[in-house]
């Protein structure tokens, strides 16, 4: 699977890492690294379904 960032969400959390980054530029690393790794899990195991995802399916 391959996870795409919106432009909200790139900004997002770009303000965040800048945010840090002002009191803690080293914790401001580690964030943005901790951002890059769930996407990396999300991208290897997405969420599973379970039961139907039909809603015309009774």
């Amino acid at each position: 699977m391959r996870v795409l960032w919106t432009l909200s969400a790139e900004q997002d959390r770009a303000d965040i890492v800048d945010f840090i980054a002002q009191d803690n530029p080293l914790a401001a690393i580690r964030m943005d690294e901790t951002f890059s790794a769930a996407v990396g899990r999300l991208a290897e195991h997405p969420p599973v379904r379970t039961g139907r995802t039909d809603p015309g399916h009774p």
